[in-house]
């Protein structure tokens, strides 16, 4: 398995990654923070936990959410597709929706001010 692969390579998935992570976060601090990840985790249960996201659809359940709800995207993310805030604005229409213009996944490394002045904004709101 790729799993197995990876564990039996961990300096090479390392490598890799620390190659990568710019790619998926410009944050300097990136690199490290993900190179950590990877030594204090087991490369299965890291691969098992994506491998479980991806086959997960919560969709269904979001028409059922009566809480406020706000999405945040980064317009670059590289990792979830950024036109996900449509299906959840299609199913939570009291959802809102804020993008991120300069932002990857990591939207709180990317954009850390905005991401803030969002989170407090949302809290205040509701």
């Amino acid at each position: 398995s790729v799993a197995s692969f990876l564990f039996d390579h961990i300096q090479v998935f390392r490598y890799f990654m620390k190659v990568y992570s710019p790619f998926i976060c410009r944050h300097p601090a990136f690199p490290a923070m993900i190179d950590q990840d990877i030594r204090n985790t087991s490369v299965d249960s890291f691969l098992k936990s994506i491998a479980s996201l991806r086959h997960t659809d919560l969709t269904y359940s979001l028409k059922d959410l009566q809480m406020p709800v706000e999405g945040m995207y980064g317009i670059k993310d590289n990792i979830v597709a950024p036109g996900q805030w449509k299906v959840l604005k299609n199913s939570v229409v009291h959802a809102k929706i804020h993008l991120f213009d300069k932002a990857r996944h990591f939207i709180m490394l990317d954009q850390p001010a905005e991401f803030t002045q969002s989170i407090q904004n949302f809290l205040r709101r509701e």
